[in-house]
């Protein structure tokens, strides 16, 4: 017992040592978890933090006020400023930034696609921004829907980007020859195809959906090499960004109110992570496959050409390749069924499909806005209201192949469309029609309305050349008048001619008021009308002197017919006064002809006395000539050409519509 009272203290001496050491080790811990909390809050990389920045909207693009904005941005600038982070943006092209990053002049790289070739060169963040994937665009009208259309195209390409690379090798597996042209920028990709440069290009999926609407190309249904967006660095290389941005961005996704995805709203209209959609990788799949698969069918068949001896074998796995890619095929075609219904969804236009028991089997928002629900009714009663086939149905033309193109008005709508109905050919091989309706009411409208005006201007017109050619005939009577009084035969000879002169363009002002079309009026009718005027005007016997017009139903334009008239009556006037003197029988001819695609001749002449061979008609004198050589040559821009061999011929060529500036 003597030994009791020793043991209990040495018990409680152990006892205190140990809850002492296990106090000290736990303040211990918590100073160290307290001092590393408060260290990494105080924390701040020193130093600016440069960050390789390119034009590439909606995610990245420079806004009005010269600063960087887009998803990319946003979310950077907010982790920076938690981790207090002094950021500067280094600009420059897709092919710049990725220099600068593989030289160390830039920290980080934003935008930038994840790829396994890609991760041996920089660091990514293990976190996702977003996935895209390369879409293929072509000039409006363009026949490439396939992959396959691009052989022998010319395709613009992004320098370095990563799409450009998946593009080549996909194209080289298949054997595709093209050309390319690459460039820094998605803008220009795209503008290289609405300037007709390029015949196709490659952007990526988001920056099409979003700046294609800013050029005048095609979207095709040519997709491929889906990929996740996220965060690059230098290899090795700023570790702590690295870690800060997976951190945040692991913690701003648990956070459905977080920036992230109030940016990611604001930029896809979505409210969740966006990810490839399971339609896009089975579309890529089934068309790499089928496409492959084609390669591969191509190769087999030269390999049966050398290799003939195996024929049956060959047969035998042709046979079962060829199940295989009708089985891909139509599953392919189903879900390319389903991408046109996404897309006629999406369309303007109204849209619907009817099959053959005149069953309406889609319609799309459109045409249900114009029409109201179609429920399962026909065609025929949905749109027409009647209980049976319309007597002008074009369906049955539609479903043995052609494509129908015809203007409808509809009393239920009280619109005018432009319908376009062609097949569409479904699994089971049966063929249904599928309509377009294009609402063309204002443009009918305007149509209507530039008809009534340019009715009141053509009655105008008429009005004017009416109103010219009766004050014509004024100046004319006025000249005979004073004719009348002239007794030197030189000088009423004189006033004559020029009566004949205005006689010829007051027939034609008469011609234009009773016609109908003010860009084609009749000459062989005006010139007969002229020329018998002067005929009666000369006093010429029509029984000495014949009269012979080949003219035909040649037809031409006032700034013609005015200068051709008076060009007529001049060489017919100087035939009726000096070619048949003392009552000489003879024959005037007038011909008019088109000479070449857009040119006409115009040849005058008689068989009577003949121009003496010393008159240059360049160099005369004489008023009605001059007259003739002015009209020909700076009215008409023509060339004339005058032939003395048997009497007198003048050839004037002309272009139908070539006049220089009158003074």
């Amino acid at each position: 017992m003597a030994n009791l009272p020793q043991t209990t203290s040495n018990n409680f001496s152990s006892r205190s040592a140990t809850s002492f050491k296990s106090k000290f080790i736990g303040c211990l811990v918590l100073s160290i978890f307290i001092l590393g909390i408060f260290g990494s809050l105080v924390y701040a990389r020193e130093g600016v933090v440069k960050v390789g920045v390119y034009n590439n909207p909606p995610i990245l693009f420079k806004d009005d006020t010269g600063q960087y904005k887009g998803l990319s941005i946003e979310i950077l600038e907010h982790i920076a400023s938690k981790e207090g982070w002094d950021l500067e943006y280094v600009s420059g092209t897709w092919p710049e930034n990725l220099e600068r990053l593989e030289s160390g002049k830039t920290d980080i790289q934003v935008y930038i696609a994840y790829s396994k070739k890609r991760s041996q060169k920089y660091d990514f963040t293990n976190e996702t921004l977003f996935s895209n994937w390369g879409q293929v665009f072509s000039q409006p009208g363009s026949d490439i829907d396939s992959i396959l259309d691009l052989e022998q195209k010319t395709i613009a390409l992004l320098k370095r980007a990563i799409h450009n690379r998946a593009f080549r090798e996909l194209t080289n597996k298949l054997g595709i020859q093209y050309k390319i042209i690459e460039v820094d920028s998605n803008d220009s990709v795209l503008r290289l195809i609405e300037e007709k440069k390029a015949d196709a290009g490659v952007v990526n999926r988001v920056f099409g959906d979003t700046q294609a609407k800013n050029f005048n190309v095609n979207k095709t249904s040519i997709i491929f090499n889906p990929i996740e967006v996220r965060y690059a660095f230098l290899k090795g290389k700023n570790h702590d960004l690295s870690a800060a941005l997976d951190r945040h961005l692991a913690a701003l996704k648990k956070d459905k109110g977080s920036i992230y995805y109030l940016s990611l709203n604001k930029t896809f209209g979505v409210t969740g992570e966006p990810v490839i959609p399971r339609w896009v990788k089975l579309t890529i799949a089934f068309g790499s496959g089928l496409l492959l698969i084609v390669f591969f069918l191509s190769i087999a068949l030269k390999h049966q050409v050398k290799l003939k001896t195996s024929e049956l074998m060959r047969k035998a796995r042709e046979l079962k390749k060829e199940i295989k890619e009708r089985k891909q095929a139509e599953e392919a075609l189903g879900n390319e069924r389903d991408n046109l219904i996404n897309i006629l969804n999406s369309m303007e236009d109204g849209v619907y499909i009817v099959n053959q028991q005149y069953d309406i089997e889609y319609a799309n928002p459109q045409l249900i806005k114009d029409f109201g629900p179609f429920d399962g009714a026909k065609c025929y009663k949905y749109f027409h209201d009647r209980q049976e086939v319309c007597p002008w149905c074009n369906n049955q033309e539609v479903f043995k192949g052609k494509t129908v193109r015809w203007e409808w008005f509809s009393p239920k709508s009280q619109k005018t469309y432009d319908l376009i109905d062609t097949p569409l050919k479904n699994l089971d091989g049966s063929i249904s029609k599928l309509e377009i309706f294009r609402d063309i009411t204002e443009i009918k409208r305007t149509e209507g309305q530039i008809k009534a005006s340019l009715k009141e201007k053509e009655v105008l017109l008429r009005e004017i050349h009416h109103r010219v050619k009766n004050n014509m005939q004024l100046i004319i009577s006025l000249l005979r008048l004073q004719a009348d009084k002239i007794e030197d035969k030189k000088y009423a000879d004189m006033f004559k001619d020029s009566q004949d002169r205005i006689k010829t363009m007051s027939l034609i002002h008469e011609k234009l008021y009773q016609t109908k079309d003010f860009a084609n009026i009749n000459f062989g009718e005006h010139i007969k009308s002229l020329v018998d005027g002067l005929f009666v005007s000369h006093g010429v016997d029509t029984n000495k002197v014949k009269l012979n017009i080949d003219i035909k139903d040649v037809s031409i334009d006032l700034e013609n017919a005015i200068p051709c008239g008076l060009i007529i009556n001049e060489l017919v006037s100087n035939s009726l006064k000096y070619a048949f003197p003392q009552g000489r029988e003879g024959k005037i001819s007038i011909d008019l002809r088109p000479f070449n695609e857009d040119e006409l001749e115009l040849t005058v002449r008689d068989d009577g006395v003949g121009i003496s061979e010393d008159l240059d008609i360049e160099k005369t004198d004489t008023m009605g000539l001059t007259l003739v050589k002015v009209l020909a040559g700076h009215q008409l821009n023509g060339k004339i050409d005058l032939d003395r061999t048997e009497g007198t011929q003048f050839n004037i060529k002309f272009k139908r519509t070539a006049h220089k500036p009158r003074i």
